[in-house]
């Protein structure tokens, strides 16, 4: 039986995507982490340091650029603030006019207007860099930016709209409305056109659409796959394939895709690359993981595993809800008492796209290591951040 993840919708992938996230402060070196500790949030660092923000905030959802987004807890009746403090946890800037503050990427953050639901992006000063148009344009959602584009939901005063690709200036830069689009990563945006392909940055069609579902390229190779077999794609060989090059047509009629660097046995799904590794899901349910070559190099063996950070990946053997953490070998270095932080997905490698249904199991990894540390809810139900060799640095009290 084949198992698959699905995507949420746009807007969602924007939340989803700012759950992992930690940040350098003014020490390249030194690393902060969000966490809970008597019921309200503060930064803690490698060695434990803890920095209390300025400000009592409902939620922190990550560091991106420096900053991260809060909402202020106030006992007044009104609009919450919302706004973005620094590592030291000093506030930068806050409005009660805009809300929903997304993550900063390549200096731009969405922000959605209080009144009316306008989105437009402003700049790490607060500053408005796309103001929000007059009519409510950008209506339903605003990607983070990636590759120097951003998906937004364009619309007019009596439709639903549609998705189009913004440039850093606001300027639409795709020639024809889109669907549910991917972000771009490496050149290129999965989009969906009836069935799923791939666009490059003006909006040409470089593969054309002919896949049930295909994840983000990432180290070179993308994920794709139809109801019976997945496939990876090569992005040297979609750049170097004259064919496959500003294609208009519908489903290719060839039975093999187009720049295909491998395939995974029938029944298999696979996973985008991290860290040079691929997370897969056989025929029978289990997880394992291969390498570029498309070689198993880790059995699959596991009832839900996730992605590689920082050399490990989180894995679950049983029917239980603990996980524990593997190596590059499959050796547990970290034994299975942890809980998932957020939703605890059945397993995730990367972003899983599909024409028939709305929902995701792995657009996030709730276990990133970054900096060789990561957040955990602990066996005792507390948040506790944990070291690579499963140490404990601090817990929440």
């Amino acid at each position: 039986m084949r198992r698959r993840t699905f995507l949420i919708g746009s807007a969602t992938a924007m939340l989803l995507a700012v759950r992992e996230g930690v940040v350098a402060a003014a020490d390249p070196k030194r690393i902060l982490y969000p966490i809970r500790d008597r019921a309200t949030w503060v930064f803690v660092d490698r060695n434990g340091n803890v920095i209390k923000p300025e400000v009592e905030c409902f939620n922190l959802d990550q560091f991106s650029e420096g900053l991260i987004a809060f909402v202020e807890h106030r006992k007044k009746v009104g609009q919450l603030p919302h706004g973005y403090m620094d590592a030291a946890g000093k506030v930068v800037f806050k409005s009660t006019e805009w809300h929903k503050p997304g993550p900063f990427r390549e200096g731009l953050a969405a922000v959605a207007v209080v009144s009316d639901g306008r989105w437009g992006y402003i700049n790490t000063k607060g500053e408005w860099a796309i103001p929000p148009p007059k009519e409510p344009r950008f209506s339903l959602f605003a990607m983070p930016f990636s590759d120097g584009l951003a998906a937004v939901n364009v619309r007019g005063r009596n439709d639903l709209g549609h998705t189009a690709f913004i440039d850093r200036s606001g300027k639409v830069v795709t020639p024809e409305p889109l669907g549910r689009v991917s972000s771009f990563s490496e050149g290129f945006a999965a989009v969906l056109k009836e069935m799923w392909g791939f666009i490059d940055k003006q909006g040409r069609w470089v593969v054309a659409p002919q896949y049930h579902w295909c994840g983000d390229f990432r180290e070179g190779l993308a994920p794709v796959g139809d109801l019976a077999q997945d496939w990876y794609l090569s992005a040297e060989q979609i750049r170097a394939s004259a064919t496959t090059t500003r294609s208009t047509t519908g489903p290719s009629a060839t039975s093999r895709p187009v720049a295909a660097a491998f395939a995974l046995p029938a029944g298999w799904s696979g996973y985008s690359f991290f860290e040079g590794l691929a997370l897969v899901c056989d025929d029978h349910g289990k997880h394992g993981y291969i390498d570029r070559s498309g070689k198993v190099v880790i059995e699959p063996q596991f009832s839900a595993a996730l992605r590689f950070s920082n050399g490990l990946a989180a894995v679950r053997g049983g029917s239980g809800e603990e996980w524990g953490f593997i190596d590059r070998t499959g050796r547990v270095v970290i034994e299975p008492i942890y809980r998932s932080k957020g939703t605890s997905p059945t397993h995730a490698g990367g972003n899983r796209w599909d024409r028939r249904h709305n929902r995701s199991l792995d657009a996030a990894n709730p276990f990133p290591f970054t900096g060789g540390a990561t957040v955990v809810l602990a066996p005792r139900g507390g948040d506790a951040l944990i070291d690579t060799n499963g140490t404990v640095i601090f817990e929440e009290r």
